[in-house]
């Protein structure tokens, strides 16, 4: 008797814990339907859907990943100035530190962007 008391509650058991698990993933099945939903629709009215962005030329830069410094035109260097008036004395750039250019923010440098 008691070996069929404990057989008993054990299917009971079982049978608990099935009808538990698909009740959750009834849940998590509505719950990823839901997020699916709400993704599509976000694509739709975004325009174009994220796997069908284009690689394209950066327009900041031009391709070139790099924005040419406008103190010293892209040299790296420039007159040094005293009292605002230019000197003969060449020295590097404050606004560049001698590089001549920065690196692109829009593309981060690499020329282009996904749009």
């Amino acid at each position: 008797m008691k070996r069929t008391t404990k057989l008993l509650v054990f299917l009971f058991l079982m049978i608990i814990s099935i009808s538990c698990t698909s009740e959750k993933e009834k849940e998590e099945q509505k719950n990823a339907n839901e997020f699916n939903n709400s993704m599509e629709q976000t694509i739709k009215e975004n325009g174009k859907p994220l796997k069908e962005l284009e690689t394209k030329i950066c327009s900041t830069c031009r391709g070139t990943g790099k924005i040419i410094c406008k103190k010293c035109n892209g040299t790296g260097s420039v007159r040094k100035e005293v009292l605002g008036t230019p000197t003969d004395e060449i020295i590097t750039c404050p606004n560049c530190d001698g590089y001549g250019f920065f690196v692109c923010d829009k593309c981060g440098g690499t020329g282009t962007v996904k749009e």
